[in-house]
């Protein structure tokens, strides 16, 4: 049988680190074949991406990926730990996984391991519910208990990789997967506004493209990967946040508490608190800025808002879930009919929508193409992706 790792990523946009944990996601674990699952047109932070997740894909496939499928928003657009056990569930339901590679600030798989057993503890839930009750945050709820176990000291948890990895390892736990986790150990800052060519960070890469064009990343990603978005660039293929957002609050004008108080997530009055602030502001940003609260934090506000936008109140069982396939190299394809055996999964556009489970994600994909200039019917010419043998 051949080995798989599986990879969870937005790759939005692919760049150099990413291409780098892909290969010391294949050393390491010595898979024959690297499975991604990525995000689709709504991120985890509660926004639209700004590529698309075909093209997305596409730079993945041919920079060390083999299979790349994109996951509904109702996966992706959700808190860590929710979001962790959604993608990881996937993983486990496909039965052909054997190992989970993630990039983290800190590689000691150990130490995760020690970090990721003391948070299923029922002693350390109760002192997290603790210091949630005096007033912190469950981020920081979370940071203070670990410093107080020993485990982590400050600033260590609130790492976003590391977050995310511990709850990578959580929701391995919590599933009883053979799956083995391998963590690669991520260089720079998540967050950084500085452009780094060997280790930079979607966030700055999405603000230089934004600002100067292509040419501004260019040391940043690899060279497929920018003749990739020289085109995206010269076609305007892209997000526009602006209109997004501008929907986004557009569809808040005609809200009430109550529509607001059904969506996942809501409570604490936050919904009057939202409807208040929202018709003073013309941008995402600009709302969640001034709505925020200790425990209502701006993504968590962004996630919330997402999806009141695109009507999906509850999130739906992690069985229920279900996968579109953007590309894969052509050696691999005996993958995909093992795992579509497993989990539904969808090739077009067409038959994503024909299948009536999907109303929602159909929605966010023709909004993504609206506020991307581009009509909604294109979504139906699209097609799977495949890539010949690496060179």
């Amino acid at each position: 049988m051949a080995k798989v790792c599986g990879v969870i990523a937005e790759y939005d946009p692919f760049h150099n680190g990413h291409a780098l944990h892909l290969k010391k996601a294949r050393d390491a674990t010595g898979a024959d074949f690297v499975v991604v699952l990525m995000s689709g047109y709504v991120t985890q932070r509660g926004h639209f991406a700004l590529f698309d997740p075909a093209d997305r894909a596409r730079m993945a496939l041919e920079c060390g990926a083999d299979i790349v499928f994109s996951v509904p928003f109702d996966i992706s657009c959700r808190d860590a730990e929710s979001y962790a056990l959604g993608m990881v569930s996937l993983f486990h339901r496909m039965g052909c996984v054997d190992c989970l590679s993630f990039g983290s600030e800190y590689g000691d798989t150990e130490l995760l391991l020690r970090i990721a057993d003391s948070l299923e503890s029922p002693e350390t839930q109760i002192l997290l519910g603790q210091q949630i009750h005096s007033g912190l945050s469950y981020p920081r709820a979370v940071e203070k208990v670990l410093d107080i176990q020993g485990l982590a000291g400050p600033g260590i948890i609130s790492s976003p990789n590391v977050i995310l990895a511990v709850s990578y390892i959580r929701a391995l736990k919590r599933l009883s997967s053979p799956i083995r986790c391998y963590p690669v150990q991520r260089e720079g800052d998540y967050h950084s506004l500085t452009l780094s060519p060997t280790h930079p960070s979607a966030f700055s890469l999405r603000r230089a493209f934004l600002l100067g064009g292509p040419e501004s990343i260019r040391p940043c990603v690899p060279a497929s990967v920018f003749e990739q978005l020289q085109e995206i660039w010269r076609s305007g293929s892209f997000m526009d946040e602006k209109k997004a957002d501008l929907l986004l609050i557009g569809s808040l004008l005609k809200a009430s508490p109550n529509d607001l108080r059904r969506v996942s997530g809501a409570g604490e009055g936050i919904e009057n608190h939202i409807l208040k602030e929202a018709g003073a502001c013309l941008s995402l940003e600009q709302l969640t800025e001034r709505a925020c609260t200790t425990h209502f934090t701006r993504a968590r506000l962004s996630r919330l808002l997402m999806r009141f936008f695109l009507d999906k109140a509850r999130l739906s069982p992690q069985e229920d879930a279900f996968l579109y396939l953007r590309g894969f190299r052509s050696e691999a394809s005996p993958l995909i009919k093992l795992i579509s055996e497993k989990i539904p999964c969808y090739q077009t556009f067409a038959s994503l929508e024909k299948s009536g489970v999907a109303g929602e994600e159909c929605f966010a994909a023709k909004c993504w193409n609206l506020c991307a200039g581009r009509p909604s019917s294109l979504l139906y010419s699209r097609g799977v992706i495949r890539s010949g043998a690496p060179g």
